[in-house]
This record gives structure tokens, C-alpha cells and sequence, in this order.
């Protein structure tokens, strides 16, 4: 058993060693990122507004739903 143990870490480390480097690795990764296309936004808000919005299965929003500062809340008075 002994002797057989030298040469598993030999080949354990030959099967490790390979031909490409982290800095191709990373040159890769770079150009896959600058070639993704950019992400397109989509407001769902018109800004002071509920344009657009109703309740699931209605033709407008219910009382008490507001825009306030862009941001669609609901007033619990």
C-alpha cells in the first residue's frame, strides 16, 4: 500500500495541471459580459398616476389606492 501511495499523488496532480490559465479564464468571462445586451427598464408607474392599473378582475383600482411620489400605496384611512 505504501507503495502505491507516491504514485496516486503523482497522478492526482498530473490530472490536476491543465493547459489553460486562470488569466484566459478570466478574459472569457470578460467578453461574454460585454457582449450580454444591456437590460431595458419598463416603468410600470406613470409617474403621479394609476393609469393603466385595476383590480384583478375590475376595470379600475379600488378606493384607497394611491400614487404618491411614483410609488403605489394603499391608505388604510
Amino acid at each position: 500500500m505504501k507503495k502505491y501511495f507516491p504514485l496516486f499523488c503523482l497522478m492526482a496532480l498530473l490530472s490536476a495541471c491543465t493547459t489553460e490559465t486562470a488569466t484566459d479564464k478570466a478574459d472569457d468571462t470578460a467578453t461574454e459580459v460585454e457582449q450580454a445586451p444591456e437590460p431595458q427598464w419598463i416603468s410600470l408607474l406613470d409617474s403621479n398616476s394609476a393609469e393603466g392599473w385595476r383590480a384583478y378582475g375590475g376595470d379600475s383600482l379600488p378606493p384607497g389606492w394611491l400614487v404618491e411620489n411614483g410609488i403605489l400605496t394603499f391608505d388604510t384611512e
